[in-house]
């Protein structure tokens, strides 16, 4: 055997011998229950080694959740004290000492860190340098600061709001009336403007139709005059015509020429048979003939003169038949411009008068279930109907129709006969009738819609003139401030812009407009229209308003204003501030609630728009007590504006009286008239300006520069939504690969380093 097939045998026979130990191993029942043992056993001891440290790993994450949760609890715990007197809380500015505080919270609440001789479950640690403290939020974020805000006052300001304000205004009916009165002042202001529409246009009208009256008194004399020449001038003339009369006229003369030489031939012929003796017989027949040839021609000269003056009378009845056609021509284009410049304003009184009457209307209908006694006026105002205007236009237009007939009826002659006398003569007359019938039925209408203007414009005059001290005395304390000079606070309201300005930047916000504009107390029309206006603002805010009351009432519990200190009750007692923020200490004495509503960088400009809103609504009240009760007189001249001016005059009279007992502390009635036993202080208000004023994002950030001046504390670095994190350890007891492929499916965080497994945990936190 070769050496070859020697091996390949030993090949095939160490095979056979494995596959037959092989079939031993699998058909052999010898130690088969040790295997069984050991494939049962194992993977029990593997599960058991697994599930033991799966529940230490997930009681030391639960472990760490609480830590870095407690821990947090304990920085927050470090607030700002001085922040804490306004009603908030944020962390100290120190953000070391807050990391620290962190830390060792954090170390004390894990189990590693227990020094016990007892048998320890876990050992959870804290690695190092893995605690992490991060602010989020700050007081400078308004969003944050508004949540404090309402958690400070959501128990205090629905009870101060309601029954100080709120009810105050709503319960005692005085709302109701100042809507009232406002919509009076609405209604007057709109019935007087159509009003003095309609009678300044129905003034331009009859001035035009008195310029066609007066025309018409001057063109019916002008005609009559001039017709009746024509009319005799034209029976002179007949049917002749100039150059007919002209040539009769040269026709005569060559004829009385002709008579001339004639007589002329006759007579040398007589003087020739004189000188020759010839007896009188023989020139006898020259004399007869002489004789008739000169009748003849004093005959025909009579004649002559009487074509002469025909001719004159032909040319004097062309002249004035002309003269009359472009007379009547140049009468009836200016008639035309009157009607056309009286139609203009008429038709502009005819849509015054339409608006005018649908107000009034209106007004009536708004009165069905009762009113204020001055809407008694609306019914003393001059009323006139569409169709008066309208049989007013069309007698207008008659009265120049019936001169364009006339005008017509002159264009149309050649011959004037006497039949176009008749008919431009009664044209004239009819002209001239029309005009005068229609100027004295409408002048009596004139005179009625006229008459009581002039005691209206000298009433109106009247009531600016009686308030005029009270709002001139406004005007003057409008521009002062009475806590110290000018310039001492000067430094404070610098800094106070400056931080207002950082704040609205920080949370990107930008300056509103003010939905009250700025009063004016000049004239009295001025001043009631921006009283009332305030007014009915006020009044869609008092049923509105919700949030912004609590924040409203946060700046006037933590901030002094112009009263704060001298306000009296109703015992006229000082009353006592129980403000932790102890407002009589801050840099800006006496005007902090007033810089929050206003905004202005000077006291006297803070001021100055309070004591404006107040006097406004001080003016208001006291005009809505003298219309309830308006003079009969001025009822009775048509004039709602009239009614509101002395109104407006008395409530302004008693508004300057009601303003000095207000910035001396003490209270006043809401209303003298109706509700004497409900008072209201300069800090009530206060409460309505910063409703009025409702741009929260403005007056947050001038909260905030406030309490940082005030505090020192700058708001953007004080905390108050923060972030923990921190990485603990806990040490593995059995086999770490395997827990590496159970984090593998997702059922725990712990990231196995070696013996120990690494858990991370985050939770945030705010006050």
């Amino acid at each position: 055997m070769s050496e070859a097939e020697c091996g390949t045998l030993h090949f095939w026979q160490k095979g056979r011998r494995r596959r037959h130990l092989l079939l031993r191993l699998v058909f052999d029942e010898k130690g088969t229950v040790s295997l069984y043992l050991i494939l049962i056993i194992v993977p029990i001891f593997l599960f058991c080694t697994v599930f033991i440290d799966y529940a230490r790993v997930k009681a030391a994450e639960k472990e760490s959740e609480q830590a870095v949760k407690t821990a947090l609890r304990s920085t927050l715990s470090a607030f700002s004290v001085p922040l804490h007197d306004y009603g908030l809380y944020a962390l100290d500015p120190s953000l070391a000492d807050s990391s620290e505080i962190y830390r060792k919270t954090l170390e004390n609440n894990l189990s590693g860190q227990l020094e016990t001789s007892s048998f320890r479950y876990i050992d959870t640690r804290l690695a190092d340098g893995s605690d992490r403290l991060l602010p989020m939020y700050s007081l400078a974020n308004h969003q944050v600061l508004r949540q404090q805000i309402l958690e400070e006052m959501k128990y205090r300001a629905p009870i101060i709001f309601g029954l100080e304000l709120k009810d105050k205004f709503m319960s005692s009916g005085i709302s109701s009336k100042l809507q009232s009165t406002v919509q009076f002042a609405d209604h007057a202001q709109k019935v007087e403007q159509l009003l003095d529409e309609r009678d300044e246009a129905l003034d331009e009208a009859w001035s035009y139709f008195e310029k066609m009256h007066l025309k018409a008194g001057t063109d019916y004399p002008f005609y009559e005059t001039n017709l009746n020449a024509l009319h005799e001038l034209s029976g002179k003339v007949g049917i002749h015509t100039a150059d007919e009369v002209r040539k009769t006229i040269a026709d005569g003369k060559q004829q009385l020429e002709r008579l001339k030489d004639q007589i002329e031939g006759i007579d040398d012929s007589i003087n020739s048979l004189a000188r020759a003796g010839a007896a009188y017989e023989a020139f006898q027949s020259l004399l007869e003939t002489r004789g008739k040839l000169s009748a003849q021609v004093s005959e025909l000269s009579a004649k002559i003169t009487e074509w002469e003056q025909l001719l004159k009378d032909v040319l004097e009845y062309v002249k004035l038949l002309a003269a009359l056609k472009l007379k009547s021509a140049s009468d009836y284009t200016v008639l035309a411009g009157y009607l056309e410049d009286y139609n203009t304003a008429l038709n502009k009184a005819k849509r015054a008068n339409e608006a005018l009457n649908a107000e009034l209307k209106l007004v009536a209908s708004e009165q069905s279930g009762g009113s204020m006694a001055s809407n008694e006026v609306f019914k003393s105002i001059y009323t006139i109907s569409p169709q008066d205007l309208d049989d007013y236009a069309s007698q207008t237009a008659a009265v120049a129709a019936l001169f364009g007939g006339l005008k017509s009826q002159l264009q149309a002659v050649v011959f004037f006969t006497a039949e176009n006398y008749t008919s431009t003569s009664g044209a004239n007359s009819q002209y001239y009738t029309s005009a005068n019938a229609l100027y004295g039925q409408q002048n009596g209408k004139e005179t009625a819609r006229n008459r009581n203007k002039g005691a209206v414009s000298s009433g109106k005059k009247e009531q600016r003139n009686k308030a005029h001290p009270a709002l001139d005395q406004a005007v003057k304390a409008m521009g002062g401030c009475s806590v110290l000079a000018p310039d001492a606070l000067g430094t404070v309201y610098n800094e106070l812009q400056r931080n207002y300005g950082a704040y609205m930047d920080t949370n990107k916000a930008m300056p509103g407009v003010d939905a009250v504009g700025g009063m004016k107390f000049d004239k009295l029309d001025n001043a009631g229209t921006g009283a009332l206006a305030l007014i009915d603002k006020l009044g869609e805010l008092l049923v509105s308003a919700r949030d912004y009351m609590f924040i409203n009432e946060y700046a006037l519990d933590k901030f002094n204003y112009r009263t704060f200190g001298i306000e009296k009750d109703q015992a006229g007692n000082i009353k006592p501030s129980r403000s932790l923020s102890d407002p009589s200490s801050h840099a800006l004495p006496s005007q902090e609630a007033e810089y929050v509503i206003y905004g202005s960088s000077s006291c006297a400009g803070n001021y100055g728009r309070a004591y404006a809103e107040l006097f406004a609504i001080r003016l208001a009240i006291g005009t809505m007590e003298a219309l309830t009760d308006p003079a009969i007189e001025a009822l009775n001249l048509g004039s709602p504006v009239l009614v509101l001016l002395a109104a407006l005059a008395e409530g302004a009279v008693k508004a300057a009286l009601d303003m000095v007992k207000l910035l001396d502390g003490e209270t006043v009635p809401l209303s003298n008239k109706f509700t004497k036993n409900i008072t209201l202080t300069y800090k009530d208000y206060l409460r309505l300006f910063l409703l009025l004023h409702g741009s929260e994002q403005e007056k947050m950030a001038r909260m905030q520069a406030l309490i940082q001046q005030n505090t020192g504390d700058d708001l953007k670095k004080k905390t108050t939504y923060v972030q923990g994190s921190a990485t603990t350890t806990v040490r593995l007891w059995f086999i770490p690969g395997l827990m590496q492929m159970v984090k593998s499916i997702g059922v725990h965080d712990c990231t196995p380093a070696g013996n120990r497994c690494e858990i991370t945990k985050t939770a945030y936190m705010a006050y």
